[in-house]
């Protein structure tokens, strides 16, 4: 593989290197020779759908029609996997699988189980030249399981659904074996400061900041500078 994107949905730079401490594979992931890392500031709305968009879209024409998304600008064997730019969620390369809805948000009841059902789908079908996948954790963990760390025992609970996260990001690594590898998040825990107006409702927004992590070039400060890293990666 030549390029790995691997994006953990609220994956908090100041998190991250604060549970390093506690959990292994956050260490391993994050002291891995030869990788920098760094903090993103979340220039658009924190939510998914926004900052994804910002990391791999640009309208371009390109063959006669309008193409939106760097797979389309470029013409390599790129694989897409689950990415909620858009619903259905993206599949590019790769068989969409039935239950690609479980993939994108695991019920509570069986979040783990189906979190690693996908998994051992993005280890089955994911290598090749160059991957970018989505996963939901720590974010979708986090609004089940420790909506907010108030106490000794949320504050373990996502010390360890990190530490998983970190884990499959890891397992993508050891198992693909990429020559430039990008594993970062689309924002930070949920925001008690800023709302926004959703259907006449106040929703809250998740904090501005991501962990970047590479082992090729600068990581990326602002999700724009996504594109231009992954383009560079792909073509040099």
């Amino acid at each position: 593989m030549k390029v790995l994107v691997c994006i953990l949905d609220g994956f908090s730079f100041i998190f991250s290197n604060t549970f390093l401490w506690f959990g292994e594979n956050m260490k391993r992931l994050l002291h891995m020779p030869g990788t920098r890392r760094g903090m993103m500031y979340v220039d658009v709305d924190p939510i998914t759908p926004e900052v994804l968009s910002a990391f791999f879209s640009r309208k371009l024409f390109y063959r006669g029609r309008i193409a939106k998304y760097i797979w389309e600008h470029v013409n390599l064997p790129i694989k897409v996997i689950n990415l909620p730019v858009e619903l259905p969620t993206i599949y590019v390369n790769v068989p969409r699988p039935p239950n690609w809805v479980d993939f994108f948000t695991p019920k509570k009841e069986q979040f783990e189980s189906t979190l690693m059902q996908y998994h051992r789908f993005v280890l089955r079908y994911g290598n090749g030249f160059a991957l970018i996948v989505w996963y939901p954790v720590p974010d979708q963990a986090h609004h089940h399981f420790f909506p907010a760390i108030g106490d000794h025992e949320a504050f373990m609970k996502a010390i360890r659904w990190y530490d998983k996260s970190a884990k499959l990001a890891l397992d993508l690594i050891e198992r693909f074996r990429p020559q430039r590898f990008l594993v970062l998040g689309d924002h930070s825990f949920m925001s008690d400061l800023e709302e926004a107006e959703v259907k006449g409702e106040k929703e809250s927004y998740h904090h501005r900041e991501a962990m970047v992590l590479t082992n090729f070039g600068e990581p990326p400060t602002r999700p724009h500078l996504v594109y231009n890293w992954l383009r560079k990666a792909l073509l040099t």
